[in-house]
């Protein structure tokens, strides 16, 4: 029986390849609230267990808590044990607990008694964790993609992403695009701390040297997402490049956009707005909404987030280096010019 060998944090973002299994040995709710992405979770013990374990070690000490874990967890080895199988026909896995503790030593043992190769992650979560969130405190060079809603500021950074490996979509990762109607038809979002760590690899990947980076303009808030503070503040130093499109195409474009939606949600999220809009807007916006006319819906809607961006925009005091008018029909042409044009500022 191999013995499990233990790698490095830099070892691992190094050797691990995007098909690695990697295997989660905490429990479902320590995985869910956060974890590296395509692991897969096999817990040691379930959120039960590890509760009684833990009341255990603060009342009778570790050794009473680890006898305890093992009496919990013994009859569940060769489900354990198959499962890994299943996970891992190649048979050989990444591993890791919270801190590469007992928990993965331990299942590192169970799975080399099937003849499974074991790699356990140094430091665990924890430790792949901070190395993630160091990357927010890296000083890096890049450009905010800015322009009034439905200028298609997303689509510009998409067809970058052709052209520019350093395109990070905050919108993307968040599971929402911002605004009040940001999260209909989305999925859900994730927790706080997956949004951190998929950001942080998004970054990781990219590499600290890449330059330029390409973020769109966002508030610090995506829904109910946090942007780290360390990236808002950076992200806010870098200058703009402002993206214009016609008040009618601009109509066109969102009404696209949300064409398969209900009027009911859309009206839900059209009400939340009252406070900031005002009730009488409100009631005028829905008033078109539900008598068909999504474009007058549309156009007032616009009224009250043109004022608020032209609001956000007067306090910021970075550069805009490139204004640009984008069409409906010239996203690959707009990408092209801003690939260009930033290349040239960069050097």
């Amino acid at each position: 029986m191999e013995e499990p060998r233990f790698i490095s944090i830099d070892d691992f973002f190094a050797q691990a390849k995007e098909d690695a299994i990697i295997i989660d040995a905490r429990s479902p709710k320590e995985f869910a609230q956060g974890h590296i992405p395509n692991a897969i979770n096999i817990p040691l013990l379930n959120d039960e267990h590890r509760h009684l374990v833990g009341c255990c070690y603060k009342e009778q000490g570790q050794e009473a808590a680890i006898a305890l874990g093992y009496q919990l967890v013994t009859p569940f080895f060769p489900a354990i044990q198959q499962q890994a199988l299943t996970a891992a026909p190649t048979k050989k896995i990444w591993l890791h607990c919270w801190r590469g503790g007992l928990r993965s030593k331990i299942t590192a043992g169970l799975f080399a008694e099937v003849g499974i190769e074991v790699l356990i992650i140094q430091g665990g979560y924890k430790a792949w964790r901070n190395a993630l969130l160091q990357e927010f405190t890296i000083a890096r060079k890049g450009y905010v993609v800015a322009g009034h809603t439905g200028t298609g500021k997303t689509d510009v950074l998409q067809a970058l992403q052709s052209l520019e490996k350093g395109v990070i979509d905050l919108e993307g990762l968040a599971h929402h695009k911002g605004s009040a109607f940001g999260g209909v038809r989305m999925p859900a979002q994730p927790t706080q701390e997956q949004f951190e760590n998929q950001l942080g690899l998004s970054l990781k990947k990219i590499g600290a040297h890449h330059t330029p980076l390409f973020v769109e303009s966002e508030s610090r808030m995506i829904g109910k997402m946090r942007i780290p503070d360390a990236f808002f503040n950076e992200m806010w130093s870098w200058p703009r490049i402002v993206l214009h499109r016609e008040l009618e195409s601009r109509i066109k474009y969102i009404e696209h956009a949300y064409s398969h939606c209900h009027n009911e949600e859309l009206s839900e999220k059209t009400t939340q707005l009252s406070k900031r809009m005002g009730s009488e807007q409100v009631k005028e916006a829905l008033m078109h909404l539900h008598a068909g006319n999504r474009k007058e819906w549309i156009r007032l809607l616009l009224h009250y987030y043109d004022k608020s961006y032209a609001h956000h925009a007067s306090l910021i005091k970075t550069p805009i280096i490139l204004e640009l008018t984008h069409t409906l029909e010239n996203t690959t042409d707009t990408a092209y010019q801003i690939h260009q044009q930033c290349r040239i500022q960069s050097n």
